[in-house]
């Protein structure tokens, strides 16, 4: 998947940053606080790579002058921090194809966002009519067979019809069991293009780690979740430094010599120069 375009909403200093394009070299140029960084930030918490976790959180990230009306200015609904545009390969389409079935993604282009509290909402179009002839085909289903279907319109409303039949065939039964195990053809597409998507690390000059950290309160921090807040997160990135080159905490303090775990260390810190 190629990133394409991106498009920040509601997040820290950036109201609204309008959408740009996305190259394979990119510059963000601007003032301080201008919210070069915030972007980015917004960015890794589209979808965060574990050693560096971010997260879209409201009282911390939504901006604070208009945090008390944060109800009034999206009725109720959680506010949408990034929406993001990516382009699809063919052997992506394909692997998707072969899932669901030929044509029933009908655009290589998919929009990708995430609102505070929520999870990935992926965007793209679906030919449902093809979506279901698949499912006909492949179930073998014959013309009376599907006849008593002719309200489904969505593999959603065709778990309800399946479910509504008073005297179902072998193959309705087998065709409805097969949709309560994959779910609706939107939520199976959903699920493997996340599964295609690339996860962001987000590391700046700004978030220096500390040059040295007291491992039994590091392992307290991590243990109550308060590793995560920023006034600790020099010792954050020391620890997610560890983890990265697979150098345990608790590890170290089992050893007399560190000559191995300085080889890891140092092959990690080669890996992220690279």
């Amino acid at each position: 998947m190629k990133l394409e375009k991106v498009h920040v909403t509601n997040f820290r200093s950036v109201d609204d940053s309008e959408e740009f394009g996305v190259e394979p070299v990119t510059c963000l140029v601007g003032k301080n606080e201008a919210g070069k960084s915030a972007i980015l930030l917004a960015l890794a918490a589209l979808n965060p790579h574990p050693s560096t976790p971010a997260a879209f959180d409201r009282e911390r990230d939504y901006p604070r002058r208009l945090l008390t009306q944060y109800d009034d200015r999206h009725g109720g609904d959680a506010a949408v921090a990034i929406t993001t545009s990516w382009r699809l390969t063919p052997a992506e389409l394909t692997s998707i194809a072969a899932a669901v079935g030929e044509d029933v993604v009908t655009a290589d282009v998919v929009t990708i966002s995430r609102a505070y509290g929520k999870d990935i909402d992926v965007s793209i179009g679906i030919d449902f009519g093809k979506a279901l002839e698949h499912l006909y085909v492949k179930f073998e289903l014959d013309d009376s067979e599907r006849s008593v279907l002719t309200t489904a319109g969505t593999t959603s409303t065709l778990i309800t019809a399946l479910g509504k039949l008073s005297s179902p065939t072998e193959r309705h039964t087998a065709l409805k069991a097969h949709l309560d195990a994959v779910g609706t053809v939107t939520g199976r597409v959903s699920k493997l293009i996340c599964g295609m998507m690339p996860k962001f690390m987000y590391f700046a000059a700004y978030d220096r780690m500390d040059g040295a950290i007291q491992l039994e309160l590091t392992r307290q921090l991590i243990a109550n979740g308060q590793i995560n807040q920023d006034a600790h997160r020099g010792a954050r990135l020391f620890a997610e430094f560890l983890e990265y080159a697979r150098v345990s905490i608790d590890d170290i303090t089992k050893v007399d010599t560190y000559e191995t775990f300085n080889a890891r260390l140092q092959a990690a810190s080669n890996d992220i120069t690279d």
